[in-house]
């Protein structure tokens, strides 16, 4: 995973022109918890692989989060066993994600959406299985879940690496947030 993460330096120097600026530190903290509140109440997230051969896939998928001990949102996402996207998964751990509400225009200034990019891997641990899979089960809305096989699937974990946080209500509606805190 180390040889991932320096790619994504790399890249992400390359590329930060491009990128909405980096939230300011003295309100990072209430970006992030902004962001952890967001995922809360969203049910959809659009989960981007590569296939083998580079090509992208795009994935709607039910999602729960919670935050690791450093506060970064960590993502779970049930599989039916056998897909694509575990495939691709194995292939090429780097992915992309993206939760947004869908409110329509007349409701514009409340849109919000968090994009990013992050490291996928297929749970193996018991333990952590347990930790999303009850995530999954209590999240707000999730009821339906009691009722789907999740302890028969595949569990994904995405840890994410970098973001752009879109609030349409916020001064600056569009800000990065660098997870590794490393470029």
């Amino acid at each position: 995973m180390r040889d991932i993460k320096s790619m994504w330096i790399e890249n992400r120097l390359e590329q930060k022109d491009l990128m909405p600026k980096l939230v300011k530190q003295e309100i990072e903290n209430e970006i992030r918890q902004d962001i952890l509140d967001f995922l809360k109440v969203q049910e959809v997230a659009n989960l981007a692989t590569a296939t083998p051969t580079n090509w992208p896939l795009i994935h709607a998928m039910h999602f729960a989060t919670v935050a690791d001990k450093e506060y970064r949102p960590v993502f779970y996402l049930f599989s039916v066993p056998g897909t694509r996207k575990l495939h691709n998964i194995t292939v090429n751990p780097q992915v992309g994600l993206s939760v947004y509400n869908l409110l329509g225009y007349e409701n514009k200034k409340q849109a919000k959406a968090f994009q990013f990019i992050g490291i996928a891997e297929v749970i193996n641990d018991e333990e952590e299985f347990k930790k999303a899979l009850a995530a999954q089960r209590s999240k707000l809305g999730y009821e339906f879940t009691e009722y789907l096989p999740l302890e028969k699937q595949p569990c994904i974990r995405v840890d994410v690496l970098y973001g752009t946080w879109m609030d349409q209500s916020r001064k600056h509606p569009f800000v990065s947030i660098d997870y590794l805190r490393q470029v």
